[in-house]
């Protein structure tokens, strides 16, 4: 069963709550359960409202992350630039510093034309 969005659910506890207000005298054994209920939409209303502003701060860390961490990879390269200038493109030592090595390609060799002829 949707319950629908708390929005819609804090109206329709909101209703509640204020209707019963005027019929409290002939049902007082509800004015417990209704201001129970009160200070619990109030709660949900509160809650959802700091909801709504951490979101908007989790939003603000999400793109400082992603600005920083595209730094972090820019400085990465600038370091391993570095590192391949002074010991060299192909140099075993790069693996100590998480760079992989570039290893020269070899290419294939052309196969001998020993077995069958033209004609």
């Amino acid at each position: 069963m949707s319950h629908g969005t708390y929005a819609d659910q804090l109206e329709s506890w909101g209703i509640l709550v204020n209707n019963l207000e005027s019929k409290i005298d002939s049902v007082p054994q509800a004015a417990a359960d209704r201001d129970e209920l009160r200070q619990m939409a109030d709660e949900v209303q509160g809650l959802c409202n700091e909801i709504v502003a951490t979101s908007g701060e989790l939003r603000k860390l999400t793109e400082r992350r992603r600005k920083m961490a595209n730094a972090a990879r820019q400085k990465r390269l600038q370091l391993a630039a570095h590192l391949q200038a002074h010991f060299g493109f192909d140099h075993p030592g790069l693996i100590a510093f998480g760079i992989e090595p570039r290893t020269p390609k070899k290419r294939a060799r052309k196969a001998k034309g020993g077995g069958e002829g033209k004609g």
